[in-house]
C-alpha cells in the first residue's frame, strides 16, 4: 500500500506503517478502506481509489481500475467495506 501513497509521510492524514503493525489483516484492510474513503458514507468510489493516483504511471493506474471493476461483485460502481476486505484477503490466501 505505501506505493499506492497510505503511507506516504507527506500526507497528514495518511495511513502510516506504525498505525498497522500487530493489527489483523482484516484489521489493517478496515483501516485503508477508511483512509481511501474520503467523504465517509462507507462506500468506496473510484475516483475515492484514483485520488492517490497522481505518481503513479498509466500502467499501475489501469491496474487500479481493473482491480476496483473485479472487486465491485454487485456492478453497482461503489466498493462495500465487505467486497473490498473479502476479495484483498482471498488473493493473500492464493498467494500463500
Amino acid at each position: 500500500f505505501s506505493k499506492m501513497g497510505l503511507c506516504a509521510s507527506s500526507n497528514p492524514g495518511a495511513v502510516k506503517a506504525a498505525d498497522l503493525v500487530g493489527l489483523k489483516r482484516k484489521d489493517k484492510l478496515k483501516i485503508v478502506f477508511k483512509h481511501l474513503d474520503a467523504n465517509g458514507n462507507g462506500v468506496l468510489t473510484l475516483d475515492e481509489m484514483m485520488t492517490m493516483t497522481s505518481h503513479l504511471t498509466t500502467v499501475e493506474v489501469k491496474a487500479i481500475q481493473n482491480e476496483f471493476e473485479e472487486l465491485d461483485k454487485d456492478r453497482n460502481y461503489v466498493l462495500h467495506e465487505a467486497e473490498f476486505i473479502s476479495k484483498h484477503i482471498l488473493i493473500i490466501k492464493h498467494k500463500i
